[in-house]
């Protein structure tokens, strides 16, 4: 019920900039919108329009206002599109939690090949949870953009494992 509440919001609250999904071609591949000053809000319409798009491969949200609201919306969306191969949240705020909900998505999605989380504060807690995934999951993952996220010689050594 709290789920339905949060896409009935975003639908009422949705900015002007999330328009710009019902305007693309009919047979576009890409979402780009890099500093959009999206939120959480836009981030959830993105997600519903991720999950019935059949076309889209690589979406571009960089540099916005998403937190881990919103990579929860996203990372719930992919567990079901089989299309997108690139996702960049590039400088947004999702910190460790958003890092868990994307982790979590990679053990059920078969497409993405590219996650952009530069500057997204996920730490070594969102570095080895990311890691780990990558490790247990059958993930098609094959790069993971991980600087300046405040990551230590904890997260360093995690992805010393993986690889």
């Amino acid at each position: 019920l709290q789920e339905a509440a949060l896409w009935h919001q975003a639908r009422v609250a949705a900015r002007p900039t999330t328009k710009k999904l019902l305007m693309l071609p009919v047979d576009a591949q890409e979402v780009t919108m890099p500093q959009c000053n999206l939120n959480n809000f836009d981030a959830i319409m993105v997600a519903e329009f991720l999950i019935n798009n059949l076309m889209i491969v690589s979406c571009d949200l960089s540099k916005n206002e998403i937190t881990e609201k919103g990579a929860t919306a996203l990372a719930q969306a992919l567990v079901s599109n089989r299309v997108l191969t690139s996702l960049s949240l590039k400088d947004n705020l999702i910190g460790p939690a958003g890092a868990r909900r994307l982790s979590e998505m990679l053990y059920g999605n078969r497409s993405l090949e590219r996650l952009n989380l530069m500057g997204c504060e996920v730490g070594d807690e969102g570095c080895l949870l990311l890691c780990e995934a990558l490790e247990k999951s059958q993930c098609t993952l094959q790069n993971l953009a991980l600087r300046f996220n405040s990551i230590s010689d904890v997260g360093a050594t995690g992805v010393g494992k993986m690889l």
